[in-house]
C-alpha cells in the first residue's frame, strides 16, 4: 500500500499496550487525540485481552509487540515445563518459568546460547495469541526491550514464513558508539532494574551495532522498515521528556534530510565501520524517500506491580507531552512536508 507523498513519513507508536491497565489507558488517550500511528500489543500480560478489545473498539492499528524477555512464555512445553528452554528460567518461588530478562539473554544471544527452536516456538505462540486476541494475523512486529536484533537471523525467515512486512529497526543515529566496543558482562542481576551502569551501556551500545546488521536481514527478508529510528528522549530530566524536547526531534530529523548530506562524510563513516544508515534514495524518482519511528510509552503509573520503568512518573510526562495541544500545532504547521502514517502506509 502507498503511504502520502511527504518529504517525512512519521509513524508514532505507543509501546507495551496491554502492560497494564494504566499503560493501556494512556496509550488509548493518545490515539484518541490524534497523536499515535497505532500501537504494540505485547500479548503475555494480565492485560492483553482487555487492551486488545479496547484497542479494537477505537479502531486503533495495531501490531505484535513480540515478548521474549519479560514475564511469563505464552508457549507450554508438552510436559508443561518451559525452564528447559533455552529463553526461561524457573521461577524462584516455585511459580511459571519466566523469562530471562533483557540483559541476560542479549548476552545469551550474543555468545550462540540461545536455540533456534526455542524462538521458533514462542515466536509461533505469541502470533497465534495475538491473531485470537485482535482477529487477524500481524502484518508488523517489533520487540519488547529490542531482543528481535539479538536474534535477527532467527526472526527474519520467520517472520517472512508468517506474512510479517515491516518491522523496527532501533538504530538511534545520535547514539555514538563505544570504542572498544564493551564486553559482554560476566554476571547479571536477579531483576533488570537492579542492573548498573556499565551493564545498561553495554546493552544499549550492542543495540545499535546490531540494529543496522539486523536491517540487511530483515530486508532480505522481504520487511519494510523506516529510514529513522528515534526513542526520542536524550535525558533523565522532566524538561527531556517535555512537549518541546518531542517537537525539537522532530525538526532534528526533518533537517537532516532537507539538509544536504556531504559526500566525504558518508565515506568516512564507511570507512571507521559506523553502523548507522544512509538516507535511501527511491530508484524512480530520484529522490529522497525517508520515514522515521518515534517509539514512545504513554501511560498513567502503574499501581501495585511492574518494574520501575512502569512505575515511573516518565510514563505520564511522556503523555502528557504528546497530548498536549502545542504538539498538535507544531505537527499542522509541518504539514504537508510531515505526514503522519501506520505501518501499514509505509
Amino acid at each position: 500500500m502507498t503511504g502520502p507523498v511527504s518529504v517525512l513519513n512519521l509513524i508514532v507508536t505507543g509501546d507495551d499496550l496491554g502492560y497494564c491497565e494504566e499503560r493501556t489507558r494512556g496509550i488509548l488517550r493518545c490515539w484518541k487525540a490524534g497523536r499515535l500511528s497505532g500501537a504494540s500489543l505485547i500479548v503475555n500480560m494480565e492485560n492483553s485481552q482487555q487492551a486488545a478489545r479496547e484497542a479494537k473498539e477505537a479502531n486503533m492499528p495495531l501490531g505484535l509487540h513480540l515478548n521474549i524477555t519479560e514475564g511469563s512464555p505464552v508457549c507450554v512445553a508438552s510436559d508443561g515445563d518451559t525452564a528447559t528452554s533455552s529463553i526461561t528460567r524457573r521461577d524462584s518461588r516455585g511459580g511459571q518459568a519466566q523469562f530471562l530478562g533483557k540483559f541476560a539473554f542479549a548476552a545469551k544471544a550474543m555468545s550462540g546460547g540461545v536455540r533456534e527452536d526455542d524462538v521458533v516456538r514462542e515466536v509461533e505462540a505469541q502470533i497465534a495469541r495475538f491473531e485470537e486476541l485482535v482477529g487477524t494475523c500481524p502484518t508488523h512486529v517489533d520487540s519488547h526491550q529490542h531482543s528481535h536484533v539479538f536474534v535477527a537471523g532467527i526472526m527474519g525467515p520467520l517472520f517472512q514464513r508468517h506474512g510479517v512486512t515491516s518491522t523496527r529497526i532501533p538504530g538511534e543515529r545520535y547514539r555514538a558508539l563505544m570504542v572498544p566496543p564493551p564486553e559482554i558482562p560476566a554476571r547479571f542481576p536477579d531483576a533488570d532494574d537492579k542492573a548498573d551502569a556499565g551493564t545498561r551501556a553495554w546493552f544499549y551500545d550492542s543495540v545499535s551495532r546490531l540494529a543496522e546488521k539486523s536491517r540487511k536481514i530483515y530486508a532480505a527478508a522481504g520487511l519494510k522498515s523506516t529510514t529513522y529510528f528515534t526513542g526520542v528522549w536524550r535525558g533523565n530530566s522532566a524538561d527531556s521528556r517535555s512537549t518541546a524536547a518531542l517537537c525539537e526531534a522532530l525538526d532534528d530529523v526533518m533537517s537532516e534530510i532537507l539538509e544536504p548530506r556531504q559526500e566525504p562524510q558518508a565515506e568516512r563513516r564507511e570507512t571507521e565501520g559506523d553502523p548507522r544508515p544512509k538516507i535511501p534514495l527511491d530508484p524512480e524518482i530520484g529522490r529522497l524517500v525517508p520515514s522515521v519511528e518515534f517509539m514512545l510509552h504513554p501511560g498513567y503509573v502503574q499501581v501495585g506491580g511492574g518494574d520501575d520503568f512502569s512505575r515511573s512518573q516518565d510514563r505520564v510526562l511522556e503523555m502528557e507531552a504528546l497530548c498536549a495541544p502545542d504538539f498538535g500545532l507544531h505537527l499542522e504547521l509541518r504539514r504537508p512536508c510531515v505526514v503522519l502514517v501506520s505501518w501499514d502506509q509505509l
